[in-house]
């Protein structure tokens, strides 16, 4: 399976303004405040799902997106302070399991793996940001704020990076409590279901992607066919972990509140605009959301095919026996109502036949004028949004929100004309609120992103 590589994705910059522990995606009480009773703990890392629906089974990681080459924990006490680095160390693709002597009651556990060796913008190295988390000062909230930048790294090819995809915790899973009085020997009893045996879920810090046409498409006007797609709209700023809002929980990115701008499409790694892949390839996503999911600011996949009417018209608006496809055909926009007319054309449409169509009398120059569309090689262009659709319709920030380690595969059910003339013309007004989808509707399975089993590690 063919697999893009990761537009922009690498760790930098501190956002210290709000690292307080009430940052925290889960405040702290007032009588959790303290340290507990002295215990033991034993520490490892797991890729085992926390769903339960599955699709088609592709949604299991493969080898080089589950491999593992360094995997650090960072745990938090009860009362939102840095306690443990715990450096898991790694061989041969296996990671050693950690006993820790640690106090008793509730942790945040935060578990960076593959991280990338990278420079923050200005030159400054990220490991030397993280070596300043100084243990019993560091706040949780000051941890949550560091993010990551797009840089032209490829953490989509194992085979090309020597760390690997990075992965984090992922769905909000990273909080446990310590029973108190427990021994080592308790702890490393073998029995994975030892008192304060914790294996920390981790996953990819970015979303996949899948394309497919259902068997039952109800496709008008004509047929699509040799049908890609390429991801846009990803953003170019990620959080290093997941950031939660602790009242609604919503999932919060550095763009929430703000246009999703930098990073286009998710693509090559080197800065180059990505080449569409066939439907059935694999894709990858970033981590999105907002407040307000709107066409300019939420994830979509922008799919490109060749549409072959069914019924076409000469430029005088007779109908004709379709020609051989593929071919050129035409169609006449209107601006002021953001729609077409009905009638697909193999020949350039006349000045009277657009304005018997339209009921409009072409001035020239006028925005408002009709404008005739030209579908060259019948190549035409779709905007398929990511959404989760088992959220009500109403909830449009969960609905349009793409999580990392997510599987989200999209089936096409309806096709319902040509689409777009131009990709860049998917999107009319990027400030509009998503609504259902003209051209293009489907079906969108989600699921975690499963992980493989690592005897090893878990």
């Amino acid at each position: 399976m063919k697999l893009k590589s990761f537009y922009g994705a690498a760790l930098a910059v501190l956002l210290l303004a709000s690292c307080n522990n009430e940052d925290a995606s889960y405040p702290i009480g007032p009588d959790e405040e303290g340290r507990g009773e002295s215990t033991v703990m034993k520490l490892a890392i797991t890729q085992e799902s926390t769903g339960t629906r599955a699709f088609s089974g592709s949604e299991a990681a493969t080898g080089d997106e589950a491999a593992v080459k360094s995997a650090v924990l960072y745990v938090f006490d009860k009362a939102g302070l840095l306690e443990h680095i715990v450096d898991l160390n790694v061989n041969s693709g296996v990671t050693e399991d950690k006993v820790i002597a640690t106090s008793a009651g509730r942790k945040s556990i935060f578990a960076l793996v593959n991280l990338p060796d990278l420079n923050q913008p200005g030159g400054a190295p990220l490991a030397a940001a993280l070596a300043d988390f100084e243990v019993n000062q560091t706040p949780i909230g000051q941890f949550q704020a560091v993010i990551s930048v797009a840089e032209m790294l490829d953490l989509t090819q194992p085979s090309s990076t020597s760390t690997g995809f990075f992965m984090t915790n992922f769905d909000k899973n990273h909080i446990i409590d310590v029973a108190a009085n427990v021994t080592e020997a308790t702890a490393t009893a073998g029995n994975t279901a030892a008192e304060n045996y914790i294996k920390v879920p981790v996953g990819r810090a970015f979303a996949k992607v899948n394309l497919a046409k259902a068997a039952d498409v109800v496709e008008i006007q004509g047929t699509l066919d040799n049908i890609e797609y390429r991801v846009r709209n990803n953003p170019n700023q990620m959080y290093m972990v997941q950031k939660w809002d602790p009242s609604f929980g919503y999932l919060l990115t550095p763009y929430f509140t703000g246009p999703a701008s930098g990073g286009t499409y998710f693509g090559n790694g080197d800065g180059t605009t990505p080449t569409f892949s066939p439907i059935g390839t694999s894709e990858y996503a970033m981590e999105n959301s907002n407040d307000v999911a709107r066409y300019g600011n939420a994830t979509y996949l922008s799919i490109k095919g060749v549409f072959t009417p069914e019924t076409v018209f000469d430029e005088n608006g007779v109908v004709s026996t379709t020609p051989s496809a593929p071919i050129t055909f035409y169609r006449i926009y209107m601006p002021t109502l953001d729609s077409y007319t009905s009638k697909i054309y193999f020949e350039e449409p006349t000045t009277t036949e657009v304005e018997r169509e339209t009921g409009m009398t072409i001035i020239g120059g006028d925005p408002n004028d009709p404008v005739i569309k030209t579908y060259t090689d019948g190549v035409c262009y779709y905007g398929l949004w990511i959404e989760d659709q088992t959220y009500n319709a109403n909830d449009v920030v969960n609905r349009y929100s793409v999580r990392r380690n997510y599987y989200y595969y999209a089936h096409i059910k309806q096709i319902n004309g040509p689409g777009e003339s131009d990709e860049d013309d998917v999107i009319v007004d990027p400030e509009l609120p998503i609504k259902e989808g003209t051209w293009m509707k489907a079906t969108i399975e989600v699921k975690p992103w499963v992980g493989v089993d690592f005897s090893g590690i878990i």
